[in-house]
Formats: structure tokens, C-alpha cells, sequence
């Protein structure tokens, strides 16, 4: 569900709205957004994803 009529970008999405840095800034694409109250987005994760690196559960 994407949200129309809103634009921001990205540099001004992580400065204002998300307290979270790298690498936990788990965040590829901003598919809805309403100012204020939430954020809608994705993350692909990959077998060779920075934040799957290190030890593993058997």
C-alpha cells in the first residue's frame, strides 16, 4: 500500500523521522510514509547481507 502525495527525500527521512544509524538502518525502500505517525518499508535481504555476518545458530 503505498502512500501518494508525499515526497521527502531520503537524507531528510533518516535525519528527521528515524532515530536508527548504520548498520542497524535496515531500510532499501520507503514505500508509504505519513509524517508524524508511521513508515512503510522494505529490506532485501541476501546471503551476503552485512547484517548476516557472523556467528550462526547450528
Amino acid at each position: 500500500m503505498a502512500t501518494i502525495g508525499c515526497v521527502i527525500g531520503f537524507t531528510e527521512l533518516k535525519e528527521k523521522y528515524l532515530p536508527q544509524r548504520y548498520p542497524l538502518l535496515l531500510l532499501d525502500r520507503v514505500t508509504g510514509f505519513v509524517p508524524g505517525e508511521w513508515i512503510e518499508a522494505t529490506k532485501a535481504v541476501t546471503g551476503n547481507s552485512p547484517e548476516l555476518v557472523g556467528p550462526t545458530p547450528a
